[in-house]
């Protein structure tokens, strides 16, 4: 008879492990597809569904960090087949070594005045994130070594996954910058010295405003997949901070701005819409695609420029979207989406406002073979490429940088090449770069930023900074 009690508790066992498996895979599988009857008991259950796919990233991780291959995983890029024969690497004022960058062109050619480089370098440590300050003479004079680790602020991310994106440097020879995989955006001084660090998961973009007392930026605080909610106030959004402090003026976030425009259809394509087939649901259903978005880049509208740009007001924020394929115009004030135009640019980064009234977009055309720089009019629609990289090797799947320069010409970072080029307003490579992995014959170090200053707008005073 015992034995028999014991073979039903058995059984009883078996069965109850049976319907609990049943109804955490259909728990799951309600929220997945757009209906959560459960609550909180479907959330737990979709994101232990993606257990196994975390668990395998972390024992991928694990091996790297065995072989060394963690090290520099996603900080390296496959080289290109450029000629290297014509490259010399980058002069460095006494005292300092930078290995692996070098230069080609005529430098004379090319408008005279500070670069700052950003990206990963083999400095004394190993690979690091650092800022590269080249003067007039493209002599560098100063290596600012960035890292994600304060007093109040731990990055629980590997080494290599923290990747510099987002910078922006200041009359005084300070930036503020901020990681992928980051969190915090910080400002340090031209000695590297931290001034302050503002705790976030800030990323991107740092862009000045045209006073010059703060920056704008982009902030991500995670998104919600579960289904029929929408994003939070915690959400990724758009942060204007105080130079001087770091403390944030103003905090848009994209629920806010969803909010604002509730006609607009243009934020709910990333959403995977439930048809509510047995149904005539009135309430939003659907999970979210896991980067609805992918902000990567805001700008305010100088004042100085907001005559080119009918429609538009001083202040008024150009976002981009790469997930949408998107550009937009928001008034910061009302959150409305003033413009926005969709699929004029595949994937695209780093669009400017230009005097001329049009927007300059890093048109990444990601699977297209060719990266490109365009050129559009808000107001007519048009389009033009003003950089074709087919004809010079041009391209990068993701991230990249332009800037317009005062005497017509370009300059781009590529940086899944490794590799910033300055192209002159005929077409013609001034300048090129590339940022070699020393010890490598095929590998490069990515390239993150170039930003080209007047030659008296950066004053690295006369302090003496030890240790590079």
């Amino acid at each position: 008879m015992k034995k028999l009690s014991g073979v039903k508790a058995f059984l009883a066992s078996i069965l109850s492990m049976f319907v609990f498996a049943v109804l955490f895979a259909w728990a799951a599988l309600m929220t997945a597809s757009g209906s959560n009857p459960l609550g909180g008991f479907g959330t737990f259950a979709y994101q232990m569904a993606h257990f196994p796919e975390l668990a395998q990233v972390a024992l991928q991780e694990l091996r790297g960090k065995i072989t060394g291959d963690e090290a520099d995983k996603y900080l390296r890029v496959p080289r290109t087949d450029a000629d290297l024969e014509r490259f010399e690497p980058v002069a460095t004022a006494a005292g300092l070594s930078l290995p692996g960058l070098v230069l080609s062109g005529d430098r004379e050619k090319a408008e005279r005045g500070w670069r700052v480089i950003g990206g990963t370098f083999m400095l004394d440590d190993g690979p690091q994130s650092a800022i590269v300050m080249l003067d007039p003479d493209f002599r560098v004079q100063r290596i600012l070594r960035l890292n994600d680790a304060a007093e109040r602020v731990k990055n629980a991310a590997g080494r290599s996954r923290r990747i510099l994106h987002g910078m922006q440097v200041l009359g005084d020879g300070s930036v503020v910058f901020g990681f992928d995989h980051g969190t915090s955006l910080q400002r340090l001084d031209a000695c590297g010295g931290l001034i302050w660090q503002r705790e976030g998961n800030y990323h991107h973009a740092v862009t000045l405003s045209e006073g010059g007392d703060s920056v704008w930026a982009l902030r991500s605080g995670g998104f919600p997949l579960a289904a029929g909610r929408r994003p939070e106030a915690t959400d990724v959004g758009f942060v204007e901070l105080d130079i001087a402090t770091g403390n944030i003026r103003r905090a848009l976030p994209i629920s806010a701005v969803m909010t604002a425009n509730p006609d607009l259809g243009l934020f709910d394509i990333s959403r995977f819409e439930d048809n509510d087939v047995t149904g005539n649901s009135t309430e939003v259903l659907g999970t979210w695609n896991g980067d609805p978005f992918h902000f990567n880049d805001v700008e305010a509208l100088p004042r100085s420029m907001a005559g080119a740009f009918p429609g538009f007001a001083a202040g008024d924020l150009l976002v981009s979207s790469r997930t949408l394929n998107t550009l937009m115009v928001i008034d910061p004030r009302t959150l409305k989406v003033k413009w926005h135009r969709i699929g004029a640019t595949m994937r695209q980064h780093d669009p400017d406002w230009q005097p001329d009234g049009l927007i300059s977009v890093f048109d990444n055309r990601m699977g297209r073979g060719a990266s490109q720089i365009v050129s559009l009019d808000p107001s007519s629609q048009k389009r033009k490429v003003t950089v074709d990289g087919a004809g010079i090797g041009f391209y990068s799947r993701i991230r990249g940088n332009h800037q317009k320069l005062s005497d017509g010409s370009v300059a781009i970072v590529s940086t899944q090449q490794g590799r910033a080029m300055e192209i002159g307003a005929d077409g013609e490579v001034i300048l090129e770069y590339y940022n070699l992995k020393p010890g490598s014959n095929d590998t490069n170090f990515v390239l993150t930023e170039l930003q080209i200053l007047p030659e008296d707008a950066l004053d690295l005073g006369t302090a003496s900074c030890t240790g590079g």
